[in-house]
């Protein structure tokens, strides 16, 4: 994990700690954060492919 990454995560759980959430609720709201994620990269991922598909096919008809 680099540097930055690492730091954003340790902001993330001090103020949560500090708002007096308890860790069942920070572990439910990492939880929620990754499949946020997950979904934008299958997103991501699936338009890539899809283009990448049509281009090859708009290659072909030259």
């Amino acid at each position: 994990m680099n540097h930055k990454k690492y730091e954003l995560a340790s902001n993330f759980l001090r103020n949560a700690k500090n708002m007096n959430y308890s860790e069942q609720e920070i572990k439910g709201a990492i939880r929620l954060l990754y499949e946020e994620v997950s979904s934008e990269e299958k997103v991501i991922l699936s338009l890539y492919k899809h283009l990448k598909a049509r281009k090859g096919a708009d290659g072909n008809e030259h």
